[in-house]
C-alpha cells in the first residue's frame, strides 16, 4: 500500500507521514513492519474482523472488542522482553 492509499481519509498528509516515518527511522527509536497478507484466500467470517500481529514468532490476535489499555500493557511487556 502507498503513503497516498494509506493517508487517504486521514487528517495528514501522504508527505508528513513520510517525512515522521523517516524522522524517527533516522533517530533509532522505533522500528517499523511492513504487514504482509499470509494468503490470498479470505478469512473466515467470524475472524474477518481479527487482526494477527506475528513478531518474532509472537502472535497477538487483536478481535473487534480489544482492550485498548490491555493491548498497550502487553505490548510494553514483549518491546521490553524482546530487546
Amino acid at each position: 500500500m502507498s503513503a497516498a492509499q494509506f493517508v487517504r481519509g486521514k487528517d495528514f498528509t501522504a508527505s508528513a507521514l513520510l517525512y515522521w516515518s523517516k524522522r524517527v527511522e533516522s533517530e533509532g527509536k522505533a522500528r517499523f513492519l511492513r504487514v504482509v497478507p499470509a494468503g490470498s484466500a479470505p478469512a473466515p467470517a467470524e475472524t474477518r474482523s481479527d487482526l494477527v500481529l506475528e513478531v518474532r514468532g509472537l502472535s497477538i490476535r487483536i478481535c473487534r472488542e480489544f482492550d485498548p489499555k490491555l493491548l498497550v500493557e502487553v505490548i510494553r511487556v514483549l518491546a521490553g522482553s524482546l530487546q
